[in-house]
């Protein structure tokens, strides 16, 4: 497990003491307290990790009392943390699914090979797919001793890369009310009735029916 760095804070956010995670993911900090009755509330936060991963940045409570213990001039600590027990979630970047990548290609013969890669998922469900088509040459030649090795692989557009777009469906609904008379019998379509967005603005109207 990679390694992530936490600190203790006071209440004047200055750090009091850090460490790391062990390769359980368990986090341990030991910091000493004066041998008096007292409390304490501090901040426990991630203030550090691989470059790769993106820090949790959540600030989590955590209060502390000093209590005499049954034996004279003895004190143990109380800790408690007011909104939950402390659980820091990281998100690697990389980690997001984007990597393409298919099962190896032999050959059995030196010589140049091209192959053209596109996405042949179709559009649908709010997404629209890229239609782009990317060539990969492969030299592969004979090194003299008995071996095909590869020499080279040339992408003349560019290392392939796909943009897919989403954007959710339109979605319909129909919006209705209610129209009562008093003292007389309501005539249909009498009565007009304005639909109005956030703005104000008259998106629809409608009669009564």
């Amino acid at each position: 497990m990679d390694e992530f760095e936490f600190g203790l804070f006071d209440e004047q956010d200055i750090l009091l003491v850090s460490g790391t995670n062990d390769a359980n993911g368990l986090v341990q900090l030991t910091y000493g307290f004066p041998e008096e009755e007292a409390h304490y509330e501090y901040i426990l936060e991630e203030i550090d990790g691989p470059a790769e991963w993106q820090l949790d940045d959540r600030r989590i409570p955590v209060h502390i009392d000093i209590i005499p213990d049954v034996e004279p001039g003895e004190y143990f600590a109380k800790v408690e943390y007011p909104e939950s027990l402390p659980g820091f979630r990281n998100t690697k970047d990389g980690e997001d699914c984007s990597l393409i990548e298919f099962e190896e290609q032999c050959f059995d013969a030196p010589g140049t090979y091209t192959f053209t890669i596109r996405e042949t998922s179709q559009s649908g469900g709010g997404w629209i797919i890229d239609d782009s088509e990317f060539d990969v040459i492969v030299t592969v030649e004979d090194d003299g001793f008995g071996n095909l090795v590869v020499t080279n692989i040339e992408y003349p557009q560019g290392f392939p890369e796909f943009e897919n777009t989403y954007q959710a469906e339109p979605i319909c609904v129909v919006i209705s009310a209610r129209k009562r008379a008093i003292g007389a019998e309501l005539p249909c379509g009498r009565f007009e009735f304005g639909l109005f967005d956030e703005s104000g603005v008259q998106v629809a109207t409608a009669r009564n029916e």
